[in-house]
């Protein structure tokens, strides 16, 4: 069975990579919508975020359902600021935000 290893392979995709990666969960689900596809700045801001947030709540943000592939939907993540500690909130919101 061929394996996934690098973009030079044949058979990698963002995509891909995000559905076999068992961390996938702080890789931007909108990376495969990015022309060409590809790692950036927003990818890199996505995936420390993501991280944070985890974090100061100890759950992942979701978006929309929680089900759908965020990158069939037209709406941010959701990002619950009551979970967070009470000292922080207004600067880890704001942050979250941009």
């Amino acid at each position: 069975m061929p394996t996934v290893t690098s973009p030079k392979s044949p058979l990698w995709s963002p995509m891909l990579l995000y559905l076999l990666n068992p961390n996938s969960r702080y890789l931007d689900p909108l990376l495969p919508l990015r022309k060409p596809p590809g790692w950036d700045l927003h990818a890199e801001r996505y995936a420390a975020a993501v991280t944070l947030y985890e974090l100061a709540t100890g759950k992942l943000p979701k978006w929309g359902d929680g089900v759908t592939d965020p990158s069939h939907l037209d709406c941010e993540m959701t990002i619950e600021a009551e979970l967070f500690d009470v000292n922080l909130r207004d600067a880890l919101t704001e942050f979250l935000a941009l």
